[in-house]
This record gives C-alpha cells, structure tokens and sequence, in this order.
C-alpha cells in the first residue's frame, strides 16, 4: 500500500509543508521580490530546469520525491524574507483630494470594469496611494487588486510573467500560455482590478507590452487603472496614439492629479501635529513644498480644461511628508519628547530647507 505524503515526510525526518502550500509561497516570494523562477532556482542551488518541472508538477516524474527540494525551496525562503507589498506604507493615507479621487477611480474600475487613466508630476501620491489601495484589499482578504510597476522598456513577456506571479499563476511558459494562465487566474477573480503605475513604460519601443495588457483586459473583462508621467498621455494622444485606437476606444475616464491645496495643507498639519502651524513655519513649507509641473503648458495646449488651466505650480505631498517624517525623527531623540512643538517643527523646516537637506 503506498504511504501517503504525511507519512514519506515523517518517515523522512523533513518538516515541510506540503507541495501546494510551499508552490503558493514561492509564487508570492517571486511576485514580492521581481524574480522569475530561473532566478529563484539559482538563488536556492538547483538547476533552472529542475524549477521548471516542480512548478509545473512534474517533478515527480524524474524524481522519486520531491520532499528534497521542497525542504530547500521553503528554508532559504524562511531564511531570507522579503517585505510584503504594504512595507513602508503609512497606516492611513493623507486625506487630500487627489487622495480621494485616486481610490473613488480604483473603485469604480473595480466595480465596472472600468479602464481609467491617471496622471499627475511627481509628488502627487500615486505610487503610494496606489500601494496602499492594494495591500488594504489584501489585508482585508479581498484578494482581487493587483498592483505591478511597470519597468523601462518592459515586453509584453516580462509583463505577463509579473501578472503571472501576482496573480499565483504559472510564470513558466511560452508568450501565449502565459497570457491564457493570467486571463484564466484573472477570471476567477471576481472584480479584479490591475493597478498598472508608471505606465509610460509600457509604450517604450512599439508598445508591444502595452497591446499585450489590452489582450489580458479584454479577455478577462477585468478593471485597469493607469497611472503614470505625462508621457503617458502625449503618447496617447499626439505621441503614437494614432497606433493605438483599440485602447482609446476602451478609456473610460482620464485624471490629472493637481497636488495639495493649501487649506489641505493646514487640515493635514492639525491632524498630524494636533495644532495650527506657526505662520513663519507655514510659509516656509509651502516654499519647500511648492515644485513645478514642467508639463503645464504641453498639458494645456493638448487636453481640455473642463475647470481651470493647469498649474504651472504645485504643492507637492512626497515634500511635506518628508517634513512630518522630519519632526517624527527629531521627537524621537533623547530630550527633544519634551520641547515646544514649534521649536522642533521650525528645526525640521530649517534642516530640509539647508542644502544639504533638499529633497526633489
């Protein structure tokens, strides 16, 4: 009578979980960190086509058990951890408009299926709120919001073996097979939703990577929000938009992030500090704050201004975050727990603003 994988693992003296178990984890490990399974399979001592036939179940085939290789796959994964993708990211996001309009977006592409474009200078928050938006979801167990950062020059193969691993999908195969396991994985997923962040580098070389997403999309009848630098939209539109009709036919909504108000300014300062700041120390992170939109004037000859021309200027959220950051690590030295306010967030405006201390 054949002994089952319980008993060959206790017979054996090995403590690993079981196949299914340790292929989800190392799925995850690979999405977490960028790698394909060639890379992992280097990292951890075994030939890449060894990789190949455990992932795709195979294994067993030219092997007797797979225990070995199991044990080897969930140690050094063990032994090396990797950040999740809610590393870094703050417990609760800056309550600002372009905040708002961010996760009113994701919604609605989730929702409706909805493929929405947005995009705004750095120092807007896109990166994070879009971050943030997904580990949320996955915090809460919804499982059904996936967020990939689009690399320069990314193919469309590169794009479908990132998804793939996302998504827990087989990372390990030919273009096509690829596409059909993300589409199918997608599919189970009720109201998924990708979140693609800098999107301009979909459309380096012939956007191939670009055509690639529209197949997943439209197969899988999944949301997409597009975030990105205004490359993004020139292409779209004077750029090589005139290649690309199948997508604008399919953009539902398109956004400009237009950074903090001033009165978001005071409302984050309040919450943050538990007072008003002091006017000096006010006007000197509004001109810390304040960077330049170099996309302005292509912005307003190209698209159309349903409100106001766009700003040549905006406040930058990354800068006075960077500033609250600053008084956090000044409170948290020895003897400074217990000095005015104003006088430790006036020393954090005065270090940021040194040249030493400017940040972009």
């Amino acid at each position: 009578m054949a002994k089952s994988e319980t008993e060959r693992t206790v017979a054996a003296g090995i403590e690993v979980p079981p196949y299914s178990v340790v292929v989800r984890a190392a799925q995850e490990y690979m999405a977490r960190g960028g790698m394909e399974p060639h890379d992992l399979a280097c990292e951890v001592g075994y030939a890449k086509s060894t990789f190949r036939h455990f992932f795709f179940g195979s294994y067993t085939r030219i092997a007797s058990t797979d225990l070995y290789l199991r044990r080897a796959l969930w140690t050094y994964m063990e032994e090396h951890p990797l950040p999740g993708e809610d590393a870094r990211l703050p417990a609760k996001l800056l309550p600002t408009r372009d905040t708002r309009l961010i996760l009113e977006r994701i919604e609605q592409a989730r929702e409706h299926a909805r493929i929405i474009v947005i995009e705004g200078p750095p120092g807007t928050g896109k990166t994070t709120v879009l971050r943030w938006a997904s580990a949320e979801r996955h915090r809460s167990g919804c499982k059904d919001t996936f967020y990939i950062r689009a690399r320069t020059s990314m193919t469309g193969y590169a794009l479908a073996r990132r998804l793939a691993s996302l998504l827990g999908a087989n990372p390990s195969a030919t273009r096509d097979r690829l596409v059909s396991n993300v589409i199918r994985k997608l599919r189970q997923t009720p109201q998924a939703v990708l979140l693609v962040d800098e999107s301009q580098n979909l459309l380096d070389g012939h956007a191939e990577a670009f055509e690639s997403l529209r197949d997943v999309i439209d197969e899988a009848g999944c949301g997409c929000v597009l975030a990105g630098h205004w490359n993004f939209i020139r292409h779209l539109t004077n750029g090589q938009g005139r290649f690309l009709e199948q997508w604008l036919s399919r953009i539902d909504l398109r956004d400009h992030l237009r950074g903090l108000a001033e009165g978001e300014l005071d409302e984050i300062a309040e919450q943050r500090l538990g007072q008003k700041l002091p006017a000096d120390i006010r006007r000197a992170l509004i001109s810390f704050a304040t960077a330049r939109d170099r996309n302005a004037l292509y912005r307003n000859q190209i698209l159309p201004q349903r409100v106001a021309p766009f700003a040549t200027k905006f406040l930058s959220i990354r800068r006075v975050q960077k500033f609250f950051e600053r008084i956090d690590d000044l409170k948290s030295i020895p003897g400074n727990e217990t000095k005015p306010l104003a006088q430790v967030a006036r020393a954090a405006i005065d270090k940021l603003m040194s040249p030493e201390g400017k940040v972009l």
